[in-house]
């Protein structure tokens, strides 16, 4: 019997990343979110990133990086949370990119004894009070510590959009905050840039590079666009005019189990521990439960093309209730291109990031590239 698995798509998620660099081509340069081993679906797709254009990995912390450095010795690599210590030393030897959010990290930094290079990025605060460099004059003052330091070097400056911008104001807040600190910042040849929110808006001439994310998954941002207030926020902040996006991405990996057997319930009956059934029905048992991330909260899966609704399930299983067409052994799509997705977080009660944290390390991962597959333990990655 097949495993619960995720499966990865290879091709479809270079189809996507082909689009998405047709609509960002203003941007020279593409870093890539690495974090969380590339969400959940591991770092091994680290090497597909690079080939396809992403020089710059963007990662949480040393150990991350270090992990996608085993898979590939020439991506540039950001570390977003402070190295402290001797840790500095085994980010230097690989190369790995430091992220100042603050003068003191700096002047640490700076006092650091090395014949090697460190490479630097400032993150900038996006004036949601949270970390980084707050002002025009911190910035500036940490240009003019690392140009003073022989083996500091200035490789980017970059800020965190929280927000779209579609339904709210706070993007162009930020916005704001971002461009006022940069705009008497000399451009020296270095990386500005934010995360992927700016690829909905009008390219500002201010960023020359852009953070990709989740739309390389196919899950960009849906929202239902209140035309008055688009126009009420543009109205007062007329650069950041948004962009009409028509761009056809598709989902390239999917959470799959197995019907491991079939039974059937007359009326009247307790179906695992806490469903009881009003009818006759048909109930299949798929190989994948809440230990591996994913409840009875999603409320239905695909089987056969079908929508099959959950009725209840365990640490190890689910029970969904079928037709006569479905027999063991047939795959039961509870995450994927086939599912709404749409649906799936308003099920979830979460968010398209939040779900993505939620895949589990249980679940062995399957590259599928053309004919080929390939397998490995979430474990190993």
């Amino acid at each position: 019997m097949n495993k619960a698995c995720i499966e990865v798509n290879i091709n479809t998620l270079k189809n996507n990343i082909k689009k998405i660099n047709k609509l960002t081509e203003e941007y020279e340069r593409k870093i890539i979110d690495l974090r969380n081993n590339c969400y959940g679906l591991g770092i091994f797709l680290v090497n597909t990133f690079f080939d396809m254009g992403f020089k710059y990995g963007y990662v949480s912390n040393l150990d991350e990086a270090l992990k996608v450095r085993k898979y590939n010795s020439k991506i540039n690599i950001i570390v977003k949370n402070m190295v402290i210590g001797d840790n500095v030393f085994d980010a230097i030897n690989n190369n790995i990119i430091l992220t100042i959010t603050d003068l003191n990290y700096l002047q640490d930094i700076s006092l650091i004894k090395t014949k090697d290079v460190i490479k630097l990025h400032l993150l900038i605060d996006n004036g949601a009070n949270n970390i980084g460099l707050k002002s025009y004059e911190e910035v500036k003052k940490a240009i003019e510590i690392i140009n003073s330091k022989k083996h500091l070097i200035l490789d980017g400056i970059y800020t965190d959009i929280t927000t779209t911008g579609y339904i709210d104001e706070y993007y162009y807040e930020q916005m704001n905050n971002f461009w006022k600190i940069m705009e008497n910042i000399q451009n020296q040849n270095i990386l500005v840039y934010a995360n992927e929110y700016i690829m909905y808006h009008e390219k500002q001439e201010i960023f020359n590079s852009i953070m990709l994310d989740l739309s390389v998954y196919g899950l960009n941002p849906i929202n239902e666009i209140d035309n008055l207030k688009r126009k009420k926020i543009q109205k007062k902040y007329g650069r950041y005019a948004f962009q009409n996006i028509d761009i056809d991405l598709n989902i390239p990996f999917s959470i799959v189990g197995y019907i491991t057997s079939i039974n059937y319930v007359l009326s009247k009956n307790l179906i695992g521990r806490n469903y009881y059934n009003k009818e006759n029905q048909r109930i299949g048992f798929v190989n994948i439960g809440y230990k591996d991330g994913l409840t009875k909260a999603l409320k239905v899966v695909v089987v056969n093309n079908k929508i099959s609704n959950i009725l209840t399930d365990n640490i190890d299983s689910m029970i969904i209730s079928i037709d006569d067409d479905v027999k063991i052994g047939d795959k039961v799509y509870l995450i994927s291109e086939y599912n709404n997705m749409q649906n799936v977080l308003v099920n979830l009660k979460t968010n398209r990031y939040y779900l993505m944290s939620i895949i589990n390390n249980n679940l062995p991962r399957i590259y599928i590239l053309n004919d080929e597959k390939i397998e490995q333990e979430y474990s190993s990655i």
